[in-house]
């Protein structure tokens, strides 16, 4: 009798298990907010999420300007010092001055982060 409990408790621990390693499985669909493009500009609007900044994947064309603009009542501190390495792009967002326009040049993935690497995004480049 104790031995059909245990197996019983397995079961469902193993059925349990693999249903959510399913489930996760099949979220891996990547989510993106994607640049509102307005008379050959890309327009994008960065403002402070959960952890980190928001929207945190963009996507946008390459060879496209890009203004964005970003909301300094939620982006405090050092979020302010927005950067993309791989343009070497280094923007502090100030009262006054709070957007940036930049182009990438080519497809591909880029990260962005503040100057001190805790918040960061990814712009993925069509």
């Amino acid at each position: 009798m104790k031995l059909s409990y245990i197996l019983i408790a397995v079961l469902v621990l193993a059925i349990t298990v693999l249903t959510y390693l399913n489930l996760s499985s099949s979220q891996t669909a990547e989510t993106y907010y994607e640049a509102k493009i307005i008379d050959g500009k890309q327009y994008v609007d960065l403002t402070w999420g959960k952890v980190t900044y928001s929207p945190d994947n963009i996507k946008v064309k390459a060879g496209m300007p890009i203004v964005l603009t970003a909301d300094l009542s939620r982006i405090t501190g050092c979020y302010r010092a927005f950067v993309i390495p791989s343009l070497n792009l280094d923007k502090y967002f100030s009262e006054g001055d709070n957007t940036v326009e930049f182009i990438f040049p080519t497809a591909g993935r880029y990260k962005f982060t503040c100057r001190m690497g805790m918040g960061n995004g990814l712009f993925i480049v069509d």
